[in-house]
């Protein structure tokens, strides 16, 4: 009977100490996942007018919306704002901007891009230049084609919790 009661002590004992698992420190993942409000947008690049390429940069103002990054990897964004561009010689034009969608997003190249696959959509790679728990700045480099006018755009997306 005494043997029997010391080693259910010590195999209570065992069983007791079993050491547990720590909890993964915070990371990039862990800080994706939330409703991210667009805060800032900035924005540069060139036009081509008949041939000469004109710098012009610009602002974003009148923000409204931002992503919405699941845990599960799912996601949603719908987002909007006047983007006021300056033109050397041609002076500010306020042009509106709006993108909405949703599907699944992923942090990708060792977290340095957030990958957004629209639903019935395109693939869209932003790299990321800061991620914290609280702020995410992304950016993107485009090209466009309207009205006849070309030219590149480089945008700076800041976007908070």
């Amino acid at each position: 009977m005494k043997n029997i009661l010391i080693i259910s002590v010590a195999l209570l004992t065992i069983l007791a100490c079993k050491k547990k698992e720590e909890p993964k420190p915070a990371g990039p993942e862990q800080w994706a996942v939330g409703y991210w409000k667009m805060t800032d947008l900035e924005v540069s690049g060139n036009v081509d007018i008949a041939g000469t390429p004109i710098p012009l940069s610009g602002e974003g103002k009148n923000y409204v919306g931002g992503f919405q990054l699941n845990s599960n990897k799912t996601g949603s964004f719908d987002y909007s704002c006047d983007i006021d561009l300056i033109i050397p010689g041609i002076g500010t034009q306020t042009i509106p901007f709006a993108q909405s969608g949703s599907g699944t997003w992923a942090l990708i190249k060792n977290n340095t891009e957030l990958e957004i696959k629209e639903t019935g959509g395109p693939t869209t790679i932003y790299p990321i230049k800061v991620i914290t728990e609280t702020i995410m700045i992304l950016e993107q480099d485009s090209t466009f084609n309207l009205g006849g006018f070309s030219g590149t755009l480089n945008y700076e997306v800041t976007l908070k919790k």
